[in-house]
């Protein structure tokens, strides 16, 4: 197991009633000898002076240490970029699949990590590239979903082509199409009739959001050594967005490659961890 000599911590902004759980964080990291580094959210909280840009916070970090809901993980994911920095997720947020941990359970659960009793799990995450016309911008990690949608201007269906390592899929009419992972297919997918993908399974979900009953689109689980490609055709603009938190135009006539990133995100993972208690909790699966 991996003795974790520079701790990162980053609080969900807005948390300010979660002052005395974040004290707790620093003082039980503090006991263990490993150095912490604090985002500014956190800082400000504890009235510290050297709170960093959360950036600069993975970029010093073995782990990170994350308070906040599931969007707070996918933030840090994002600034993670593909440096091999775990995550421990404490969830103050709503469902939290990712950010996995109860408040009352952290105490615990950081004594479990700094002893060496937990596991590393890795999530496949996307590499998601912008297609213009003879060019191609740098590609984005992507942890949960990429999904293409119209502009957002009015509300109406746009025209994508999809294409399976460069082969035709389908054309079809629709409010928009979500590439997901399998830690993504609890999210947007599954609200658009997408399936719940094991997230130890080498797959992709290819969600249509809203056919036209016309296209016959239904969802698709693909392999994850697929490389997707999605087209607005005709005179539709779109809005590509990623882990729903960040917006990329698209004019008609460009596209978007996704496949699967050679850089996964990794999650501790601490005893009784269970993925299928999660869905039964958070999700009431199987409860009808």
């Amino acid at each position: 197991m991996l003795r974790w000599k520079r701790i990162g911590i980053t609080i969900r902004e807005g948390s300010d009633d979660s002052e005395p759980l974040l004290r707790s964080a620093v003082d039980r990291v503090a006991r263990h000898g490993s150095e912490l580094v604090l985002d500014r959210a956190a800082a400000r909280l504890l009235c510290a002076p050297d709170g960093l840009p959360l950036e600069e916070v993975v970029r010093r970090a073995d782990l990170m240490i994350v308070l906040g809901g599931d969007g707070t993980v996918l933030s840090t994911a994002r600034a993670i970029e593909e440096r091999d920095v775990p995550i421990l997720g404490i969830n103050l947020g709503r469902l939290g699949f990712m950010a996995d941990v109860r408040p009352d359970e952290m105490s615990s659960a950081i004594a479990c990590m700094l002893d060496g009793n937990y596991e590393i799990e890795s999530r496949v995450r996307l590499s998601v590239t912008r297609l213009t016309p003879g060019a191609e911008d740098a590609p984005l990690l992507v942890l949960n979903d990429a999904v293409i949608t119209g502009a957002q201007r009015v509300a109406r269906m746009i025209d994508l082509e999809t294409r399976v390592n460069g082969n035709p899929l389908g054309s079809f009419r629709a409010d928009g199409l979500v590439v997901c992972t399998p830690t993504g297919s609890t999210g947007y997918s599954l609200g658009a009739g997408g399936a719940i993908l094991d997230p130890s399974a080498p797959v992709l979900g290819l969600t249509p959001i809203c056919p036209h009953p016309s296209s016959h689109q239904r969802p698709i689980v693909l392999s994850d050594d697929c490389q997707i490609e999605v087209f607005l055709r005709h005179d539709s603009d779109g809005l590509l967005t990623l882990d729903g938190q960040v917006g990329i135009p698209l004019e008609a006539g460009e596209g978007v490659r996704v496949m699967r990133a050679s850089h996964p995100l990794r999650f501790v993972r601490l005893p009784g961890y269970d993925y299928y208690e999660n869905l039964r909790s958070k999700l009431l699966w199987g409860s009808g």
